[in-house]
């Protein structure tokens, strides 16, 4: 006999097998086996053989015996089992001739499935191996065992030890079923067994549950009678095979065969979900489902389906909000992950729901999320249990399934409601739009028309006009026309824009219109239709017509015209051409109303009849801040401020009637609670005669409002502060110059009424003082290159007196940045003006008291300086009246001697004409001067006053630099009293370098900057500000004001002085002075 085989296989000379697949360890006690059954074991599938036992009746192969294949006697034996036989008996002959009897049991007769074929040989008592069963038995991965008529243990495989959870099989022998599974199912299984034995008939392939190792798995059972040689019953062999993967597998797919065929018959969603979540719980007992879906927000759990779970416990976790911390499917939805909760009792997730949960009778909770197809999550899929547990392999496979279903059917409703409210949208946006829009198919049949196409094809109902061509209603050429632009854009895939094409009518029937054809493609990119969009201009062709009528009625009388006809039809030619610009602008005006509609700047909402939102455009995301994911699914209401939500509702409920809303104004909520002012239209989305949802569309006029209210709020304050300030504002038309606005201070600055500058503009320039009026008029008229407009000058007032005038002129842009307005304010500064004058008259004696106060200090220098010229001119004087008195008088000496008593005399005169120039009283007045130059002509007076305490000065003069206009006297004073200051610090110093450093440069583009050093020692923290104070002095003997005259003379002409507080070792004096030395406003 030969079999094909995974291994190979061959039988030694004494009939043992060698070379068998699978030789287990030690088994159950085959002796015993054999003395209560008397047979030999057979193990094979229905193609092949995989093992046997060495015993051939009297010499007679398995096939000889057999007769048959085994494919063929399995196939029988099954027969025999459906028929309700479960043995057989075979008659054979041996090699002598001699007849024998066998038995022939099949175990095991499942598809596919692993089976026993017990032989019982009824000739002669059978001779038994106990080695050769045990390999058998420990190689097969079923559980097997043999039972006596009491149903304890006698032979058990090592495969159904491990299930029981026992090491060794022999630790079986002699328990029940009872020893190791609940009461339950113990007694169950003995029943089973009781039958087996007292009818002597196999159970064949019975499926149930069992728990093994603590997990719940499914085995196909078949449990066969052990005959004595006599035949009777004394036991039982079982075969039990783990089908739980296989079950699963079919339960998935029956369930989402079920599904499917659900989702697909349009069944409701709820329906749906209830058998899903059945057809789960029958393939995992004592577990109850449910499925929970997150709102439009994606903040709450709500419209929970759970067929088994208590009523109260589903009303109880409607609506509650996902968190990190929320029982076992918030915390999932919230995590995007399954959450697995052994015991509801002691999870801290579970705290705010637990008692909920125990009223219930539930103790574990396993939620996975529910998915979408972009992986967005949709809800949970729970699995309950009224015990702790935690699941298993297959369980966790088997949720994952179920929610994948129920994020299908999820997904298919939500899809399904999402395109139902886009088609009602854009019929009814097709139907308030004035234009005709329609849909042909690639035969150029209507898919789809609106309400204005169907009027023009001359119907009542859009729907007549579906699967109809243009040929029905409009006549042969105008539709053959149509019909080859329609195969122009199908073919091509080039639109048609703005054609003007009429409807083949004549007379008042014919219509004129602007057609646009566009191609319709599928979600492939291919062409199968088109778009087409048409809208009546009849009566702008007719006024076209009207007018080429009139050009060619005008030109005919031409000729016949005087030459004031003939300026007459000129002029008539220029109206006509503005008349064609006007058609050419209202057609770009048609075309950017058609991009504005096709953009929808405006806010654009769907409600359902429950007020909640189905619809949220791109506008209405910007104007109040709220995603249409936050907002899908909320109450309309709560997104308008609480006092205004009753009027919100009642408008609401009046539209849903069958109302009309237009122009109502109410305010919407951002995120953040800020309102926003919208204007609100209102109109019934209606499915059939009943009202299903409100479309509303919304304006924002938030700023409009804002400006509005700025603009009140600002002219009254502008009016109140215009009409009492003492200054006068004015506003001016910058290309007319006419005097929009003058305030009424007008009259008491200028001394002129307002009227006259309403009436005359000019009265303004007529006031200005004429030596100033045209600087005044060059400075106004100047401004708009210079950005603005700031000038003094005087004015002369009608009874002869002069006031000064500060006057600051700011210009207004308009949109396209070109000045169009000048507004400014004049202010009345004569006060200020002498203040300042009369500030300069006492600086300036001020300055010549300290001069004279200087000269005190400087005597003895002076004199020094005055005793060197004085003493060469007596020399020389003396020496010439020698040269006369003795008789011997040269000219030439003479000369030289009297030149010198010249030069001395001129020396002098130059040291009193300085001395005279420095203390004499002056008014202050300006010119331009070099501050390199001054420097040097005050050096003679301060070399003296630096020699006497061994002091140095040096200079370090700019060249050419920018003259500067300014005081000549007051700056050399500024020079004088700084140097002095820094020769007095060094006298009282200690022995060193004395030298004082004066140096000139110009600095930031229009400056000229002084530095005065000195290498005395430093100013004491703080001296750096309060030496500039007036009385404020170091010195016993000072008077404490001959640097805050130098600070004062300095700020007059726009300048600053300070100290360089950088500077070491010594102190630096920096003074810095503008090149046209204007003072600093005050």
């Amino acid at each position: 006999m030969s079999h094909s085989t995974s291994g190979r296989y061959e039988r030694t000379s004494n009939g043992d097998v060698v070379g068998s697949p699978s030789v287990a360890t030690r088994g159950p006690r085959p002796a015993l086996l054999l003395r209560l059954s008397g047979t030999d074991v057979t193990v094979t599938t229905p193609s092949a053989l995989a093992a046997w036992s060495p015993r051939e009746p009297g010499g007679v192969g398995l096939a000889a015996l057999l007769g048959a294949t085994l494919a063929a006697i399995i196939a029988e034996e099954r027969d025999a089992a459906a028929g309700g036989e479960r043995e057989t008996i075979r008659v054979w002959r041996d090699r002598d001739g001699v007849d024998g009897r066998v038995r022939v049991q099949i175990l095991g007769a499942e598809p596919d499935a692993t089976v026993v074929v017990v032989l019982t040989d009824v000739t002669q008592p059978a001779v038994s191996d106990p080695e050769r069963l045990r390999v058998l038995l420990e190689s097969m991965p079923e559980s097997i065992y043999f039972k006596d008529v009491d149903s304890r243990f006698v032979v058990a495989n090592r495969a159904l030890a491990h299930a029981l959870g026992q090491r060794d099989p022999e630790d079986l022998v002699g328990l029940t079923d009872a020893d190791f599974y609940p009461a339950a199912d113990a007694a169950r299984y003995r029943a089973d067994e009781v039958e087996v034995i007292a009818s002597g008939r196999s159970m064949v392939g019975k499926i149930e549950p069992c728990v093994v190792r603590g997990e719940q798995r499914w085995f196909a059972t078949t449990k066969a009678p052990i005959r004595d040689d006599a035949g009777n019953v004394v036991g039982l062999v079982g075969i039990s095979r783990d089908v739980t993967d296989r079950r699963l597998l079919a339960g998935r797919m029956a369930a989402e065969a079920e599904v499917l065929k659900r989702l697909s018959s349009g069944q409701p969603l709820d329906e749906v979900l209830t058998a899903l979540i059945g057809m789960i719980e029958d393939q995992c007992p004592g577990m109850l489902g449910s499925v929970l879906r997150l709102d439009p927000t994606g903040r709450r759990l709500e419209r929970g389906v759970g067929p088994s779970l208590p009523p109260g416990y589903m009303a109880a976790i409607n609506g509650v909000e996902i968190g990190a911390e929320v029982g076992s499917c918030g915390t999932a939805a919230h995590g995007n992950t399954r959450v697995i909760t052994e015991d509801i009792e002691t999870d801290p997730k579970w705290a705010p729901y637990r008692s909920v949960a125990a009223a219930a009778g539930l103790r574990a909770c396993w939620s996975q999320p529910i998915h979408d197809s972009e992986g967005r999550v949709r809800g949970t899929f729970a699995m309950y249990y009224r015990t702790p547990r935690h699941p298993n392999e297959d369980e966790q496979q088997l949720i994952d399934f179920a929610a994948t279903l129920a994020g299908i059917a999820i997904e298919r409703e939500a899809s399904e409601t999402a395109l139902w409210h886009e088609q009602r949208m854009l019929q009814i946006l097709m139907d308030r739009i004035p234009d005709a829009i329609y849909f042909k198919d690639a035969d150029q049949r209507f898919l789809r028309v609106n309400r204005a196409q169907a009027r023009y094809l001359g119907l009542e109902n859009p729907e007549v006009a579906v699967g109809r061509h243009d040929v029905e209603f409009f006549s042969a050429e105008a539709a053959a026309g149509y019909a080859a632009d329609d195969r122009r854009v199908i073919e091509t895939g080039v639109p048609i824009i703005g054609k003007v094409e009429h409807n083949g009518a004549s007379g008042e029937e014919r219509r004129w219109f602007s057609t646009t054809k566009t191609p319709f493609r599928d979600e492939r990119g291919e062409i199968v239709g088109l778009v087409g969009i048409s809208r009546d201009i009849t009566e702008r062709i007719r006024y076209e017509h009207a007018l080429r009528d009139a050009h060619r009625e005008i030109e005919a009388r031409v000729e016949d015209r005087t030459k004031a006809l003939s300026e007459a039809n000129t002029s008539l030619f220029r109206e006509m051409s503005d008349r064609q610009r006007a058609v050419e602008a209202l057609r770009h005006s048609e075309v950017r109303y058609r991009a504005v509609v096709e953009n929808a700047p405006d806010v654009i909402v769907c409600l359902g009849p429950d007020f909640r939102v189905s619809e949220w455009n791109q506008a209405a995301e910007t104007v109040l801040g709220r995603t249409r994911d936050e907002v899908i699914g909320t109450d309309f209401r709560d997104l308008c401020p609480a006092d205004e939500r009753r009027t919100l509702a009642v408008t609401l409920a009046a539209v849903l009637a069958g109302s009309n809303v237009r122009d109502l104004e109410l305010p919407g909520l951002t995120r953040d609670g800020v309102e926003r002012r919208l204007c609100w239209n209102l109109t019934p989305l209606s499915t059939g005669d009943a009202a299903t949802g409100v479309i509303a569309l919304g304006q924002d006029i938030t700023e409009r409002r804002r400006l509005e209210a700025a603009r009140r709020e600002s002219e009254s304050r502008f009016r109140q502060l215009a009409e009492h300030i003492r200054e006068v504002f004015w506003l001016t038309e910058w290309e007319t110059g006419r005097v929009i606005y003058v305030s009424p201070a007008y009259e008491s600055v200028f001394g002129r009424p307002a009227e006259a500058i309403y009436r005359n503009s000019q009265d303004w320039i007529d006031a200005i003082h004429p030596e100033d009026r045209e600087r005044v008029k060059a400075s106004f008229f100047g401004s708009a290159e210079r950005g603005g407009y700031d000038e003094e000058y005087r004015i002369i007032r009608p009874n002869g007196s002069q006031r000064w005038i500060r006057d600051r002129g700011f210009l207004i842009r308009n949109e396209l940045g070109r000045v169009y307005r000048i507004a400014g304010i004049a202010a009345d500064v004569t006060a200020r003006r002498e203040a300042e004058e009369a500030a300069r008259q006492h600086q300036a004696k001020l300055a010549h008291v300290s001069r004279l106060s200087t000269m005190g200090e400087m005597t003895a220098g002076l004199a020094h300086e005055l005793n060197q010229p004085l003493a060469a001119i007596v020399n020389f004087a003396e020496a010439c009246l020698r040269e006369i008195r003795s008789g011997r008088f040269d000219r030439d000496v003479a000369s030289e001697d009297l030149e010198q008593v010249i030069q001395q005399a001129v020396r002098a005169g130059a040291i009193i004409r300085r001395l005279r120039s420095f203390v004499r009283k002056e008014a202050p007045s300006r010119s331009e001067a070099d501050v390199s130059e001054l420097v040097r002509e005050i050096m003679p007076m301060l070399d003296p006053l630096a020699r006497r305490g061994g002091i140095t000065i040096r200079t370090d003069l700019g060249d050419a630099l920018p003259p500067v206009r300014l005081d000549p006297i007051q700056i050399q004073q500024v020079i004088f009293n700084v140097t002095r200051n820094g020769i007095e610090a060094m006298i009282d110093a200690a022995e060193g370098k004395r030298q004082i450093t004066v140096a000139t440069r110009a600095v930031a583009g229009d400056r000229v900057e002084i530095a005065i050093s000195n290498a005395g020692p430093p100013l004491e923290p703080g001296m750096a500000t309060r030496i500039f104070e007036p009385f404020y002095t170091t010195k016993g003997g000072g008077m404490g004001l001959g640097l805050a005259i130098a600070s004062g003379i300095v700020e007059a002409h726009g300048g600053r002085i300070w100290v360089d507080e950088t500077f070491a070792p010594g102190v630096m004096f920096r003074i810095e002075i503008p090149f046209r030395g204007e003072p600093h406003e005050s």
